[in-house]
Formats: structure tokens, sequence, C-alpha cells
């Protein structure tokens, strides 16, 4: 888990467990509280670290913090933030569906290039806190990039934050 955000999940506790390990305390969290099982509800997030779409290397984490984001008594917040990790190449067989991924990627040559720009304009589902105003924030992007300790691998990530939402709360 990577962000735990709903009651009966401790940031302390719960940050940094795998599914397999957390399903039956999840599971007691859906009879007590109706908490919905696949995150569904934003009851808590994941990282991925292997997958067959990952041919030739998995990430392994070796280090990470708790961030609290609200120490909440009913339902505290927190974040797992990664300070380590590695890529751990893969050699041994793959199995027959990630063969055809193989078979994609190498025709492609792990290339995929996006055409076109993206603007994201909610300006729409948005309550304006400022009543005359000659701009519009349509949102705002991060940009990550991290090198491995092991073979100069460089991964890069991007954060977006769309201050409109997409429910209609906002």
């Amino acid at each position: 888990m990577s962000q735990v955000a709903a009651i009966g999940l401790d940031p302390a506790k719960h940050l940094g467990k795998e599914i397999p390990y957390m399903q039956q305390h999840l599971l007691c969290l859906k009879e007590l509280y109706g908490s919905n099982v696949c995150r569904e509800g934003g009851e808590y997030e994941t990282l991925t670290f292997d997958c067959p779409l990952f041919t030739t290397a998995r990430v392994v984490l070796d280090g990470f913090e708790v961030v609290l984001h609200s120490s909440d008594s009913i339902a505290p917040v927190g974040v797992l933030h990664p300070t380590a990790f590695h890529l751990e190449h893969k050699t041994g067989p793959t199995s027959s569906g990630s063969d055809k991924l193989n078979d994609v990627s190498n025709e492609v040559g792990f290339i995929f290039e996006v055409q076109g720009d993206f603007v994201a304009n909610c300006e729409p589902n948005c309550k304006s806190q400022v009543l005359a105003s000659d701009f519009t924030l349509l949102m705002t992007a991060k940009l990550h990039i991290s090198k491995t300790k092991h073979d100069n691998t460089f991964s890069m990530g991007c954060s977006i934050h769309d201050p409109c939402g997409t429910s209609e709360d906002n």
C-alpha cells in the first residue's frame, strides 16, 4: 500500500504492506464500515513493482518513509514516499502472456510517441474563488526524474493536480 485514507487503516501500520498480507484486514473493514475492498472510494492506493508490461526489469523498493498528511483520529491519511529503489533485471523465462508483449515491444523498439498536445480545460466545473480575473488556472504538473543506483537507469514520472476535480462537489 502506498497511501491510506480510511477508517481502520493506519499509515504507521499499513503503508508498505502487500495486498495479500492486508486482504483479511480489508475484508473486516468492509464488514465493519462498508469500505470498498477494491479501493473504489479512495480508501488506499498501491504501487506496481512488477507486471507483464515490465518486460525487462522489476522495481525493487530499497527504502521508504511514511509521510503523514492528516493525523485525524478516525481516518488518518498517510503516503509512502520511496527514498531508494533499484531495477532488478528479469532473466528467467517469460509467460505466454508476456511473450506477446515482448513481441509487440520489440517491433516498436520500446518507444511510444504521443501525438499532439494535451490541454485540460475544466473551466465549466470550477467554482471560482475570484469574481474578476483575466487568468484561468487549468492545472499544475510536476515532473519527477529519478536515477537508480545501479546501471544509471532513469525513471520519469509526472504528477498532475487538477484544481477543478471530477466530482460535482467542487
